[in-house]
């Protein structure tokens, strides 16, 4: 109940850190009626990027994304989230309960959490808390994320109001880990997990109260076959650890277990009043395995502020195999939050022996590439790199440049560039191009134009112009718009991206009250005018020009007394009246 009550102080007191449940779905969960939504692809990438930076602190191999378990885990965390209860083996009379489900929990570290009010805390946060393991003995949901043999993981997450504490809303999460597919770790030149190891995050490693958890070490002694690293031994073992005055430090609880959490032995302890930002030297001497002993040495120092390799870049620009491209065009990838630059490498090889381009040094997520040669394949990749080194590389993708054909670039004609007052439905316009069988446009909530989830991505419009769908763009946004033609297989360059701002009233017509129950009298007037009704005496007025700009706020004021814009202009303008949960939109005239 403690952590409970202190979770809830956290949320009231920082709740503008958390995002809104929207932001991590494509297709939002709905517990009430068993279904598990879908996770933006996004959002699946971060965890792996976040497993991946442990990965790489603890010097083991990346770990790969396996989308077909996705189903499992978004199931999975369907039940924890429904029945707002942990359980490897969830029973088949547990609510929404399904076999996929059942598989993923018993293949997947589990996690649920509470927050207060709307928010939601970011999925990295489950991460953190099954590396801590706080008050897990063994420590199984560490020893899985850090295991050698790990292969892939795949990650779900459902979140929705809680059914016990109405007030709060619940999130959880699986992360599919227990998988008899195992990786090849022959060419790993460690042989041993240690935790914490070398610079290590605070969040790792303390709990929400600041207090440390269990340390813990793992020796790796057969690399071909993880389980028979059960018969690694610590019984006649000695753990000593020292600071770097080479002081004994003072330690407890030390535990052996050898069940089968990722690589099956671990030695586990605690130190003694351990402090942040102190190095602590560890050795641990005469670990048997089948005969052999050896000993083992590191060290650790915990910080708030330690620097972690980033992880590899995702490519986003051209999508891999894209064909018929143009000799000049811009690589693109997603840009990573602690990359100080990346290095790209362009090659007519697969195995990159012959670059056409090795640039390291890239403040930017992007790379104008000119000249190329036509009708031919290239391969490309990224990697990251930091103050703590240069990530892996991402994926390779290719592409292939087109035969030649040429066609002209769109021109853009409305809305024009930095426009305000745009309807949320409005019709995208530009000039035609000579020859083209069709165009393709784009409208971005970002100047990056992600790869997944823009408002609008529409391909094979025929005519030079789109009208935007009810709903996909919100009122009183900025967004950004380009278009490009495609003739004879080939698509032109992207034209120029233009900015529009929407009306914050785009539905104003939907929203006029009909029923004449609120009335502004005299309509039009000089500025001066009643508000007259008989469903309530006060409420909330606010009045609007038609770009959207807020002129005068009144709040809970009185109805039915004069109110004086005279010192307006002669227009049309927007009133919003609002009592309680209802709203009345009323155009008022002004003509002097």
């Amino acid at each position: 109940m403690k952590k409970y009550i202190q979770l809830l102080i956290f949320l009231v007191l920082f709740p503008s850190f958390l995002p809104a449940q929207n932001e991590f779905y494509d297709v939002m969960p709905d517990i009430d009626n068993c279904q598990e939504g879908q996770l933006k692809a996004i959002e699946k990438q971060k965890i792996l990027a976040k497993v991946n930076s442990i990965r790489a602190i603890h010097g083991l191999k990346p770990v790969t994304y396996n989308n077909s378990k996705d189903i499992y885990v978004q199931k999975s965390a369907l039940l924890t989230a429904a029945n707002e209860m942990l359980s490897h083996q969830p029973p088949s009379s547990w609510k929404c309960y399904s076999p996929e489900g059942a598989t993923g929990s018993q293949s997947s570290n589990l996690h649920i959490r509470w927050f207060y009010g709307s928010s939601y805390g970011p999925s990295e946060d489950a991460v953190n808390s099954w590396m801590i393991d706080l008050n897990v003995e063994v420590c199984g949901h560490r020893r899985w994320i850090i295991d050698p043999f790990l292969k892939f993981i795949a990650f779900g997450r459902v979140d929705g109001k809680s059914v016990r504490n109405p007030q709060f809303n619940v999130t959880a999460a699986s992360l599919y880990v227990i998988d008899n597919d195992k990786q090849d770790i022959s060419d790993w030149d460690g042989d041993f997990v240690a935790y914490p190891y070398h610079n290590y995050p605070s969040e790792l490693v303390m709990d929400q109260q600041g207090k440390f958890w269990h340390f813990s070490f793992t020796a790796v002694f057969n690399k071909s076959n993880w389980w028979d690293n059960h018969n690694v031994s610590f019984d006649n073992a000695t753990l000593e650890i020292k600071d770097d005055n080479n002081n004994n430090v003072a330690f407890n609880n030390v535990v052996i277990n050898n069940e089968g959490y990722g690589v099956p032995n671990m030695l586990r302890f605690d130190i003694v009043n351990p402090e942040k930002d102190k190095r602590y030297n560890v050795t641990v001497k005469n670990v048997s395995y089948k005969g052999q002993t050896k000993d083992f040495t590191y060290w650790f120092k915990i910080s708030d502020n330690v620097p972690t390799l980033p992880p590899a870049p995702t490519l986003v620009s051209p999508a891999d195999g894209s064909t018929d491209l143009p000799i000049d065009l811009t690589l693109q990838w997603e840009n990573i939050s602690n990359a100080a630059s990346y290095y790209l490498q362009v090659s007519k090889k697969p195995d990159f022996t012959q670059l056409i381009v090795s640039e390291t040094d890239i403040a930017i997520n992007s790379y104008n590439l000119s000249s190329l040669e036509k009708d031919t394949k290239y391969y490309w990749r990224v990697a990251a790199t930091n103050e703590a080194g240069t990530s892996d590389w991402s994926d390779t993708f290719t592409f292939t440049t087109g035969k030649g054909t040429s066609i002209g670039i769109p021109i853009l004609v409305y809305p024009g560039n930095n426009a305000t007052s745009v309807p949320t439905n409005a019709k995208i316009q530009w000039q035609a191009v000579d020859k083209a069988e069709s165009y393709h446009l784009q409208i971005s909530d970002t100047k990056n134009f992600p790869t997944y989830g823009l408002p609008v991505d529409q391909q094979n419009i025929p005519v030079n112009y789109y009208t935007v769908p009810h709903n996909q763009l919100k009122e009183n946004t900025q967004y950004w718009y380009r278009v490009r033609a495609y003739a004879d297989g080939n698509f032109s360059d992207w034209s120029e991206v233009y900015s529009f701002w929407t009306w914050i009233f785009s539905n104003v017509d939907n929203e006029i009250d009909l029923t004449n129950s609120i009335s502004i009298v005299p309509n039009p007037s000089n500025g001066k005018f009643k508000i007259t009704t008989s469903l309530f005496d006060n409420a909330d007025v606010k009045l609007f020009n038609l770009s959207g700009e807020l002129l005068l706020s009144y709040n809970n004021t009185i109805i039915n007394k004069q109110f004086d814009i005279s010192n307006l202009p002669s227009g049309v303008y927007i009133a919003i009246i609002t009592n309680g949960d209802k709203h009345f939109v009323k155009q008022i005239k002004i003509i002097k």
